[in-house]
């Protein structure tokens, strides 16, 4: 029995896609990688309660950014025990050097969104960093303690009398060294202040004295995702540190 055309014909195409490997697998450019986010936390990762400083900075670094697939990114504060998401607010990314993306954000932390039944939840908490149209996510954690509670008891240990008495001779001697100490101290600090000299820009170009991360702030302020207290407490902040002038 010889072989039809038709079938000759359906032989020698399922011949082709076994050679040529002619498959429905679809195109994928290897060249292309996928977006990464790295956030990491800028200083102290510890803030204390008992501290007047509850500034939290962070960096936001992007690789491989897309904007047409990633769409906005946006920044949640995360307690770690819980899970549960205490705020989120959109972030700026900005172009840096070597092809990177990535912004600079910051904010005073608010001791009303960490508070449960009237008292803050103290513990580690997280930063974390999602996109708008992607999976891509990036976290860093950090800490928040109250230092007045975690300080030791104070000793109850009686010392003896002989042990508290002085020679008052040597108490006075002492007392002379300490003055002299100071005086010294003070000496030194004066001339340290007197010999600061300008900074002198060799180019003569002024640098840029805000931080980028009060970018942010203004930004959410004006979204209002801060209230106005919040938005003045970063301001005093630039202040006290002498970044600004008023």
């Amino acid at each position: 029995m010889g072989i039809s055309k038709g079938t000759l014909v359906s032989i020698n195409v399922l011949a082709l896609i076994v050679i040529f490997g002619f498959t429905s697998v679809p195109y994928v450019d290897a060249a292309e990688e996928p977006t990464r986010i790295l956030v990491s936390i800028v200083g102290d990762p510890v803030i204390d309660l008992d501290s007047t400083n509850r500034l939290m900075r962070a960096n936001v670094e992007v690789i491989n950014y897309n904007p047409a697939a990633t769409g906005h990114f946006f920044m949640q504060l995360i307690q770690s025990s819980t899970g549960k998401i205490l705020s989120e607010k959109e972030i700026l990314i900005t172009p840096r050097d070597n092809d990177l993306w990535g912004s600079h954000i910051a904010g005073m932390l608010d001791e009303e969104k960490i508070n449960q039944n009237g008292k803050p939840v103290l513990g580690n908490y997280e930063i974390k960093v999602i996109t708008e149209l992607s999976s891509h996510t990036g976290s860093a954690s950090f800490k928040i303690i109250k230092s007045s509670e975690s300080k030791p008891a104070p000793s109850t240990t009686v010392q003896k009398s002989s042990e508290l008495v002085e020679d008052e001779t040597t108490s006075i001697e002492i007392e002379t060294e300490i003055e002299t100490e100071i005086e010294t101290e003070i000496e030194i600090e004066s001339e340290q202040v007197t010999n600061v000299e300008p900074q002198i820009i060799s180019n003569g170009a002024v640098p840029s004295i805000i931080p980028d991360w009060i970018k942010n702030i203004a930004l959410w302020y004006g979204q209002g995702n801060v209230t106005e207290d919040e938005f003045i407490n970063a301001i005093k902040f630039l202040i006290n540190q002498g970044i600004i002038e008023v």
